[in-house]
């Protein structure tokens, strides 16, 4: 006898769903193709309601998706707020539970591919074995296209990037049984737009097909490996103070410009404000100079009081001269006054510092962009440097979370056939000088959005970017 059983089907709010697609699709067109995507998901489970499920639902807060769910007769958990994707399913998967239900197959509402024969075959899997937790990967094998649990809550959901291996790990963590299966159709979930084409791959019309096809999609999406980056700035951000929230800052920021923040997004965020949130601000008229801050300032017109905290900031003094300190700071950065600043610092008589640990700082600001809007996004912490050798300023990272700032070519073959050796692209610090393009210095714009850079996630960190004495052929 089978378990009774329902489908949830999770929808994001569709006025902001799909943002990594803003290089090929405006908001509009990004909504429309969200509420297609859901009612070609309904019509391919629908069928199945009363012979392998006793109930359809749609969690949801959206009142356009609420609209189509029960226009195709599905049922509406209606959601006061969304967190993330795994807040909903789980808080879902709660309410089928206290309604009797003992499994529950989830299915993200962006599978437009997905024919009913696929849910039929998925739902007779797993429903005629023995295993509680049944996976259906996505189509690079770290995402999870749908999930079968049984009891509903067997484990948690841990949607987000590698999700599968995340969910396999909770499954074998509490001694449970699981399998994987491979659904071709149901293993295409459109993020981005190479996933796209993966859909038109498949023949058949659908509403998503069909509005592509109004769209004038069909025969201009990018080919699998074409790339394209889109940076924005996200203006509005107020003047920031020791304390204030930046995740919540920026996360409005984001949303204000049309599509929030995504899994796989880069933010790249000003020092300045990182340094004033954490209170590493100093009022000089507290600094009292050393003999060698009062020397170096008399001889060369500057502040004592600021020569003095550059010292204090330094680890090794690398050159003084001609009125320009260049310093080694605690965190191994060669830079100009050991990142000591008055500029863009509100009041007389007040510079900032260098965070204690950019890299820390980088991963709390991932970490709490995720708890509020559950995306997934690589931070990195800008400033602007000095090159030796070359005229004019750059933005470089200084923190780094979520990617590794350095991409190793060595081993590889070039389009020649010859093997490179030391090639290794920092591009953390390529990333931030892209965006330093839109911050400039008196724009008022701390924090930028890069989407469409493709990348493993990782630990990373800036550190990792500072050559060490013994390879530095300058020391």
């Amino acid at each position: 006898m089978r378990p009774r059983t329902a489908i949830l089907i999770p929808v994001k709010s569709t006025a902001r769903a799909k943002g990594r697609l803003g290089s090929v699709l405006d908001q509009a067109a990004r909504q429309q193709l969200s509420l297609a995507m859901l009612e070609d998901v309904l019509v391919a489970v629908l069928p199945v309601a009363g012979s392998l499920v006793d109930a359809i639902s749609v969690a949801t807060s959206d009142p356009e998706a609420m609209v189509v769910a029960r226009r195709h007769g599905a049922t509406v958990l209606e959601e006061k707020e969304q967190r993330s994707e795994s807040h909903s399913v789980d808080a879902a998967s709660r309410a089928c539970t206290a309604q009797g239900v003992e499994a529950v197959l989830t299915i993200p509402a962006d599978v437009p591919a997905v024919r009913t024969e696929d849910i039929v075959a998925l739902l007779s899997a797993a429903g005629g074995s023995d295993h509680a937790v049944v996976l259906v990967p996505s189509r690079d094998g770290l995402g999870t296209n749908a999930i079968w649990r049984r009891p509903p809550q067997a484990i948690p959901s841990r949607f987000g990037f590698d999700s599968f291996h995340k969910h396999q790990a909770e499954a074998e963590g509490q001694g449970l049984s699981w399998t994987a299966l491979q659904v071709p159709r149901l293993a295409v979930d459109v993020d981005e737009p190479e996933d796209l084409t993966a859909f038109l791959e498949f023949p058949g019309e659908t509403r998503t097909r069909t509005l592509l096809q109004r769209l004038g999609m069909i025969g201009r999406l990018a080919r699998p490996g074409d790339r394209g980056l889109t940076v924005v700035g996200l203006p509005g951000i107020p003047e920031i103070a020791e304390g204030n929230d930046l995740a919540r800052l920026i996360s409005e920021a984001a949303e204000r410009e049309g599509s929030g923040l995504v899994t796989g997004d880069v933010l790249v965020v000003a020092q300045k404000v990182v340094s004033k949130a954490e209170g590493r601000v100093v009022r000089l008229t507290e600094v009292v100079p050393s003999g060698l801050a009062r020397e170096f300032a008399e001889t060369w017109g500057k502040d004592p009081r600021f020569v003095e905290v550059v010292l204090r900031e330094s680890r090794r003094i690398v050159r003084m001269d001609r009125g320009v300190i260049i310093a080694e700071t605690t965190h191994g950065f060669i830079c100009a006054n050991a990142g000591v600043d008055a500029s863009n610092v509100p009041g007389q008589d007040r510079v900032s510092l260098l965070p204690v640990d950019p890299d820390a700082s980088a991963r709390r600001l991932g970490k709490d962009l995720k708890e509020r809007c559950g995306a997934e996004v690589a931070v990195i912490v800008s400033d602007t440097f000095g090159r030796p050798w070359r005229e004019g300023l750059t933005n470089v990272a200084i923190g780094v979370a979520g990617l590794s700032p350095l991409v190793s070519y060595v081993g590889q073959q070039d389009p020649h056939g010859h093997t490179l050796r030391v090639t290794e692209l920092a591009v953390a610090d390529e990333l931030a000088a892209a965006a330093g393009l839109l911050m400039g210095k008196l724009e008022r714009i701390p924090a930028v959005r890069i989407r469409g850079y493709r990348f493993d996630a990782a630990e990373g960190r800036a550190r990792s970017l500072v050559r060490s004495a013994e390879r530095d052929l300058f020391r």
